[in-house]
């Protein structure tokens, strides 16, 4: 997997790891106000095969006529900003992301911005890098900014609902 920095400053990590042939062979982008994370995928299928590099998705200006809310956080699972960021080429859905990794060194980030389409299929995820290393990852896409803050209303009403139901009880 690959990514763009944070703010001009580029920088690639690739990952290995066992995974669902449904993860396989994906690439997307996730555009925000400082800039674009870039997720390529490749796979190969025999015991001790290496995978080829992935091609990371090409850049676009051209604008989709979608608005999201856009910001980030390296210390949080969690952020919301008024501020805005109109999404370019196959970046058709507003993305909330956030990443959880738990071992030797826990951290949490989030994003939310432009995504295509794919990144939004892949959804929320589990993996296990052994060593006592796990990402999480909880995605939640929509076709429209209002859509997701909506839903993300609702998710927290709910939670907070659920929470009052557990401690009454």
């Amino acid at each position: 997997m690959s990514g763009d920095g944070h703010e001009g400053v580029a920088r690639k990590t690739f990952s290995r790891s066992c995974e669902k042939r449904s993860s396989c062979g994906i690439s997307g982008t996730i555009g925000y106000l400082k800039g674009k994370v870039k997720t390529a995928t490749s796979c190969c299928f025999t015991d001790g095969c290496t995978p080829s590099s992935p091609a990371l998705p090409s850049d676009s200006t051209q604008r989709v006529g979608l608005t999201c809310s856009s910001c980030t956080s390296l210390d949080s699972a969690w952020c919301h900003t008024k501020e805005t960021i109109e999404c370019t080429g196959d970046e058709r859905r507003c993305i909330f992301k956030a990443t959880t990794i738990s071992g030797p060194k826990y951290s949490r980030s989030a994003v939310r911005g432009c995504a295509t389409k794919t990144l939004c299929d892949t959804g929320s995820q589990s993996q296990d890098f052994g060593n006592g290393i796990k990402v999480n990852t909880d995605v939640t896409c929509t076709s429209d900014s209002t859509d997701l803050q909506l839903n993300l209303l609702l998710l927290t009403m709910v939670s907070l609902l659920l929470a009052n139901l557990m401690h009454c009880t």
